[in-house]
């Protein structure tokens, strides 16, 4: 059996590393993925840091919305050392 978790993880931080970001309906469009804060989740527990920046609009039927954008961010090794 497959794993479409990791294989989702996997696409979702290539995606990041290109230095894109990435909304619901991007990686639903882009992955298969219907659960990307789950996915993001996953990513953060192994070590990956992930910014979650609210972004605000208007849908369809004018009425105020927001939703999430996840942005990586890149690992200062300076700090590390």
């Amino acid at each position: 059996m497959v794993n479409t978790n990791y294989s989702q993880c996997t696409h979702i931080l290539n995606h990041f590393l290109q230095g894109k970001t990435i909304t619901q309906d991007e990686a639903r469009e882009l992955y298969g993925c219907n659960r990307l804060a789950s996915r993001i989740l996953n990513l953060r527990e192994a070590g990956h840091e992930i910014d979650t920046i609210k972004v605000k609009g208007v849908n369809r039927f004018g009425k105020a919305v927001s939703w999430a954008k996840y942005k990586y961010i890149e690992p200062n090794f300076i700090e590390r050392l």
